[in-house]
């Protein structure tokens, strides 16, 4: 696909109960957050909207060229859902951009370890013809808070290859998100999705 014809949104609030100001903290040399910028641009990504909060969260994604940043809405807490926010971010960008964007890669900024090959494969998954709305690049979660990047689904949305999957608002298996991706037009779709 196009990757002109690509968003990629990066979420970052300032509020973090677990870890305060975990975006910022250094993580080998630069803040957690600029491993996902430049994981999204050295994917090649042509555009790109940081959504924060977080005042120090800006400056950084100021200091690359062409980024977008955004106020993250709705106002995020801990247990504001995901979704809606990548929403409000890619209405914005829209406006920005004056373009429409077929598909939306939602990078988690706290998986620094994604590649490029995890961003294709999830995309190159989206857009096979099998009819994924939505899809997900997961790590199983080991030792981790059930609670922490889940996204639960009003309906059916992904099948993995190990046969894990999501349906009716019942998790099936604990996992994790470094890659969401989200067909536009059902992103668009008002209450399509429950993150969390």
């Amino acid at each position: 696909m196009d990757k002109s014809k690509i968003l990629v949104t990066i979420l970052a609030k300032a509020h973090s109960l677990g870890c305060p100001g975990k975006h910022v903290k250094n993580l080998c040399g630069r803040p957690l957050v600029a491993w996902s910028i430049e994981q999204a641009l050295e994917w090649g990504a042509k555009h790109v909207v940081v959504s924060t909060d977080d005042l120090e969260v800006r400056r950084i994604a100021l200091e690359y060229p062409g980024m977008l940043v955004v106020e993250q809405i709705p106002t995020p807490t801990d247990t504001t859902p995901k979704v809606p926010a990548i929403r409000h971010a890619a209405k914005d960008a829209e406006v920005y951009f004056k373009r429409e964007f077929p598909l939306v890669v939602d990078l988690d900024a706290t998986a620094p370890l994604r590649t490029s090959a995890d961003i294709d494969g999830c995309i190159e998954r989206l857009v096979s013809g099998e009819g994924w709305e939505c899809l997900l690049s997961c790590t199983a979660g080991v030792g981790r808070s059930p609670y922490f990047n889940l996204l639960h689904f009003r309906r059916r949305v992904a099948q993995y290859e190990s046969g894990e999957y999501y349906i009716k608002n019942r998790l099936e298996r604990v996992c994790y998100t470094d890659v969401h991706t989200i067909q536009a037009r059902v992103l668009h779709v008002d209450e399509q999705y429950v993150g969390g």
